[in-house]
């Protein structure tokens, strides 16, 4: 089986919904309030999934090696992402 451009595309944004999904759970607990900056994180966060789900299935106009190189950059930054959170959280 062969791993295409919109496999690689949601499972990138499966990554990148479990960092949002961790920043609106557990951000707030600390300080008892989710601060400003935040919310445009979530934001930023929303705005690569949506394009990683684009890239996997509306942009299926899009030649394969674009949705290929698409889902890797997001994949890689993604797992770039978690291995930062987990160099920062000890």
């Amino acid at each position: 089986m062969a791993i295409t451009g919109k496999t690689l595309n949601v499972l990138a944004a499966i990554i990148w919904g479990l960092a949002f999904f961790v920043i609106l759970l557990f951000q707030g607990r600390s300080s008892g309030h989710i601060r400003p900056v935040d919310v445009a994180f979530m934001g930023a966060l929303l705005a690569i999934i949506g394009l990683a789900l684009w890239c996997a299935f509306a942009g299926s106009r899009q030649p394969e090696w674009f949705r290929v190189t698409s889902g890797l950059v997001l994949l890689a930054t993604g797992i770039a992402f978690w291995f930062v959170v987990a160099a920062a959280s000890g």
